[in-house]
């Protein structure tokens, strides 16, 4: 119900939102990405200062822009730095080792289209930095996936994973003998929400 007076009810209501898929709308995306694309740089900037302050630190930057109003693009970027050191009174002999299981960079770059009817394709690039615990190079995967909702509670995709290489060593096991092998795979998948 309006409730402005009779004089003022026939006027237009003043535009006090942006509306999604207009160029301002688009200026603003734009703005936000690069503003946390600005924050990311700045903390990228005193990674060399961070060993001064403390013996293990990680950074996580993720951001989301909507390209279009059909169109997402999720960029990411890890760094984790781990110096463990062996109490003096412990027996532990592998302790100093568990840095070298966890990579010490790592980006990603999703990408989500919807495109019409209840189809959605998506897909994703990344990059995990090598692993010096069984000398496990890094490597780059692509992953992808194209599905179809059928209804409120169904949904079926295609999905294609570690695209790029038959196979690759993803992390060893304690005794450094037998790695954890990544393989190339495509499959279907049928998801049901009850």
């Amino acid at each position: 119900m309006d409730t402005r007076p009779a004089q003022q009810a026939d006027a237009p209501l003043p535009e006090a939102f942006i509306h999604h898929g207009t160029p301002a709308f688009r200026r603003i995306n734009l703005a936000l990405f690069a503003a946390g694309f600005a924050t990311f740089g700045l903390l990228y900037c005193v990674q060399p200062l961070l060993p001064e302050f403390t013996r293990d630190y990680g950074v996580e930057a993720f951001a989301t822009w909507n390209a279009t109003d059909r169109w997402k693009i999720s960029p990411g970027f890890t760094m984790l730095d781990m110096s463990v050191t062996r109490d003096a009174a412990s027996q532990d002999s592998t302790i100093e080792l568990l840095p070298g299981y966890s990579p010490r960079r790592s980006f990603q770059v999703r990408s989500f289209i919807n495109l019409g009817h209840h189809f959605e394709w998506d897909q994703t690039l990344g990059y995990t930095g090598p692993l010096a615990s069984g000398n496990i190079p890094g490597y780059v995967r692509l992953d992808t996936r194209l599905g179809r909702r059928l209804g409120e509670f169904a949904e079926f995709s295609i999905v294609g994973q570690n695209l790029l290489a038959p196979r690759h060593a993803e992390f060893p096991d304690f005794q450094l003998i037998d790695h954890m092998l990544d393989q190339r795979s495509v499959f279907g998948k049928i998801t049901w929400r009850f």
